[in-house]
């Protein structure tokens, strides 16, 4: 290997390469884990070999493993994790050392992970690895891209450095020479390190540095070269230019449209792929003309246009990123799933609509960066829209803007109750900003107002579920008696045994902060040295007792007293407050609209103990919450006190919604099975939750009809109508359906009476198959001992068989002893076939294709069903 050595190289260095010595190669990536890092730090150590040529003048490249065997290699190391210095969480890396010193008298350190990151001892994981290498293989040289690719720490060099010495080791990078690790070279690497810890917290800004000088700012013929991270507007794209040899290029931001697209053939990656229905690109500069064209239109509103955009397969360069789909297009699933869900789609638009009137694209990269505009970005035949589309999307846009973030107090804010057992105040959440309808929320009495802390298990519910509940308690009231207590003894007994809750509460609270404020003082009393003169185990367990009440014992007290006093303000006394009988249906006519609340005073004084319970719900794998309201409307006509009792329930998520969605597919099922399409393979998405609620719509039986078996089409359609109409005429169905009344009539015999049968199609007993087949080849001839032997059964099965044909039948008759005889078909046929469904009648002739019934059953597409056979029938 050195007869090809740079003849410049240092002497020593000569030597060491004569003497077998390997040379030790670096590549490293900061991100420590992802197929971009692997790629990356792969292609660093490439770079790394290419410096290690120009400096020996060794020829390695072609002995080492392919790019995409490296890559797989490192990829397949697991991450090794190490303590950070200051953190919590650790810092991972991944690295690979391979032995190539008989392919190439190397060996190659491959790593992903931060070269900045110390441990707490202050040592640094890719420099002991480093280290560790070039001391256990003796690398004469110590080859890396870029001398921060070992570290960049000063300090923490220190491995590196003793390993370096005491091999005599050289070192090279891009930008130096091979020199020998000596006091100079350490002074020179200990300085670079610092810089190159200070490069690091630049690294963003240099980043950002380059993408600025190596953009263009002018679009020309719609495209400009783009090297910004920054997404585009919807209308433009950005991809990659072939680069001359087959690799990636230059990346140009364009037009997405077909003047301005570049040629597919120039194109290496991230070209869209979204295609109309003709198989051409669709032209996304034409959606965004469209969409600036009926934005803030009376007869334009937002569930047309969503789905104008859904059929022009409106797709953007964000979304295309987002999905890892050159093809991925809007659908109206993407608007329903979120509330509001338009606005997700739309405010890509809204945002940029500046670039779309001025043509200007401004960008910013850093804050410390002067970056300038992109300018020229019109399509090449007219502006993006008119100036009155413009202004009239802008005061759309402001009508939307205030009429969302006008404020919202929705009637029962402030109205108190316990959820899940803990004592609670209903507030007011308003999203305006996502067009999300106000909706209660539940905050712990104990906290506010301090803070706004939620109840476990909280679900907000919205306006319209609660005041529904209210309002079908009062009408469901009406003709009912009512709970009267006297004015003049309501509520004493109750007031009395929740004023001694609270009292009882309050005392345990006031107990428990004394103790506190003992062991307090305890843990802080010092003697007259200031030493403390509590120690040892016994102030562990003063600690920990101190720990208990200050974080457990105390909180659960405090809302322990908090629930009590709730519950005391609402012992049933008399209350001049309440609403009057005169009031409910004032009450109830403003429960409709949830910013009225005028009567909000009345609700918190009349609405009376509100208990709120939610359970987690689970269907498969939805998940959602189940809500139970439980309340007492209180109201008085002056001389009486009435109580409305207030009972209801909510279901919320996934888990709410399967059930109705399972009803609609069972539904759907059932459509498609009275069109004549059979049911879908039993695999089929929730088959197993659908086949039960489908079951019950067919029969009230309890177990699947035989037509949910069924794979024939008019089979299914006739059996599914018999079912859901079983009084109606056959001749009426068959009329309908275009079929012979004899067929309806024999499909209802099977499918409407009960059967033994549990599968739509089961082959036939081997013995009843063996006596057919042996008499069609035998001239309808067959003995039991013959059909036994073929059938593998036993001859007394046979018997039976044949008994149970002749009394069922007229096919069979006895013939000489133990013999069977099978007559011919009405058309002089002896060519008789077992069917494995039920609605043939016995067998089917193979000949004129009638069964013992004279019903008519075609090859195509009965000869399916048929059991077959292992004989040929004589010519």
């Amino acid at each position: 290997m050195a007869d090809g050595v740079e003849p410049r190289l240092p002497e020593e260095l000569r030597a060491f390469l004569d003497a077998g010595r390997p040379l030790a190669l670096v590549g490293r990536w900061s991100t420590p884990s992802g197929p971009k890092a692997v790629q990356s730090a792969v292609e660093d150590f490439l770079t790394a070999v290419e410096v290690t040529e120009r400096h020996t003048g060794l020829q390695i490249r072609d002995r080492l493993p392919s790019v995409e065997a490296l890559v797989q290699q490192l990829a397949a190391q697991p991450t090794v994790s190490h303590p950070e210095r200051g953190r919590d969480k650790p810092m991972r890396h991944r690295m690979l050392v391979l032995d190539l010193r008989a392919e190439a008298g190397m060996v190659a350190l491959l790593i992903t992970g931060s070269g900045a990151k110390v441990m707490p001892d202050g040592q640094q994981p890719v420099v002991l690895k480093l280290a560790e290498v070039v001391r256990e293989y003796e690398a004469a040289l110590l080859v890396r891209h870029r001398e921060d690719r070992s570290a960049r720490v000063k300090w923490a060099l220190a491995p590196l450095a003793d390993s370096l010495e005491q091999t005599g080791a050289f070192l090279a990078s891009g930008e130096q020479p091979p020199q020998q690790f000596d006091d100079a070279r350490s002074i020179i690497e200990f300085l670079r390190g610092g810089e190159s810890a200070e490069n690091a917290k630049n690294l963003f800004l240099q980043t950002r540095r380059g993408q600025r000088d190596l953009s263009e700012y002018e679009m020309r013929s719609g495209q400009a070269g783009y090297r910004m991270g920054t997404p585009v507007p919807p209308g433009l794209a950005t991809c990659y230019l072939d680069d001359g040899t087959g690799g990636r290029g230059r990346r140009v931001l364009f037009l997405d449209t077909p003047a301005c697209r570049p040629d597919p053939q120039q194109v290496t990656s991230g070209l869209p792929r979204v295609f109309d229905a003709d198989g051409q690109p669709v032209d996304q500069v034409a959606n965004v003309r469209w969409i600036l064209e009926r934005l803030g239109r009376p007869q334009w509103p937002m569930h047309r246009v969503l789905e104008g955009l859904t059929r022009r397969r409106y797709s953007t360069q964000h979304l295309r990123e987002v999905r890892r789909d050159p093809a991925a297009c809007y659908t109206l699933a993407d608007h329903a799933r979120y509330p509001g869900g338009y606005r997700h789609l739309l405010d890509s638009i809204m945002h940029n609509l500046e670039v779309y009137e001025t043509g200007v694209l401004p960008r910013e990269l850093h804050p410390e960066l002067d970056t300038p505009d992109i300018t020229g970005v019109m399509p090449p035949d007219g502006p993006w829209a008119q100036p009155e589309d413009f202004a009239r999307i802008r005061r759309w846009r402001a009508e939307n803007h205030d009429r969302r973030n006008r404020a919202v107090s929705l009637p029962l804010t402030g109205v108190e109750g316990t959820y899940n057992g803990e004592a609670v105040k209903l507030l007011t959440e308003h999203c305006p900003s996502r067009d999300i309808p106000p909706r209660y929320k539940f905050t712990l009495l104990a906290h506010y107002p301090d803070r706004a802390l939620a109840p476990a298990g909280h679900v907000r519910i919205p306006w319209a579920v609660l005041h529904g509940i209210l309002t079908d308690a009062i009408r469901d009231a009406d003709g009912l008696p009512l709970r009267i207590v006297g004015l003049d003894d309501l509520g004493d007994a109750d007031h009395a045994q929740r004023r001694a809750e609270l009292d009882a509460a309050v005392a345990e609270l006031d107990a428990a902060r004394r103790d506190l404020e003992r062991l307090e003082a305890r843990l802080e009393d010092t003697d007259e040295h200031g030493a403390p003169r509590v120690t040892g185990a016994l102030l562990d367990r003063l600690n920990t007792r101190y720990n208990t009440l200050a974080e457990q014992t105390i909180p659960d007290l405090e809302r322990r007293a908090a629930q009590a006093r709730a519950h005391l303000d609402q012992t049933l006394a008399p209350d001049p407050t309440l609403a009057g009988h005169d009031q409910l249906l004032h009450l109830v006519e403003r429960l409709g609209d949830p910013a009225d609340s005028t009567l909000n005073g009345l609700w918190k004084t009349s609405l009376c103990d509100l208990e709120i319970t939610t359970t987690r719900l689970r269907e498969g794998s939805a998940r959602g919450w189940h809500v139970e309201v439980t309340a007492t409307l209180r109201f008085t006509d002056g001389e009486h006190t009435y109580d409305i009792p207030v009972h209801g329930r909510w279901r919320t998520g996934a888990a709410s919604r399967l059930p109705q969605r399972l009803d609609d597919l069972a539904q759907a099922h059932l459509e498609r099975m009275r069109a004549g399409e059979p049911l879908p393979h039993p695999d089929a998405i929730r088959w197993r939750q659908v086949r039960p609620r489908l079951t019950q719509l067919l029969t009230s039986e309890g177990r699947p009809p035989l037509v949910m078996g069924c794979s024939d089409p008019t089979i299914t359609a006739i059996a599914t109508r018999l079912h859901l109409d079983p009084k109606q005429p056959d001749a009426a169905l068959a009329s309908e359906l275009d079929v012979s009344p004899a067929l309806v009539a024999r499909i209802r015999e099977i499918h409407l009476e009960p059967l033994a049968r549990r599968n739509w199609r089961q082959p036939p007993p081997p013995g009843l198959r063996a006596l057919y087949d042996l008499a069609v080849v035998n001239g309808g001839h067959v003995t039991a001992a013959d059909a036994a032997e073929r059938a593998r059964v036993s001859a007394a099965q046979v018997y039976n068989l044949a008994a149970e044909l002749r009394a069922t039948t007229d096919l069979w008759t006895t013939h000489l002893k133990r013999g069977y005889q099978l007559r011919a078909c009405s058309c002089g046929a002896l060519d008789w076939t077992l069917p494995e469904i039920p609605e043939p009648l016995h067998a089917i002739c193979r000949a004129c294709r009638h069964d013992l019934a004279g019903l008519h059953w075609p090859a195509d597409p009965y000869q399916r069903y048929e059991a077959g056979s292992g004989c040929t029938p004589p010519a």
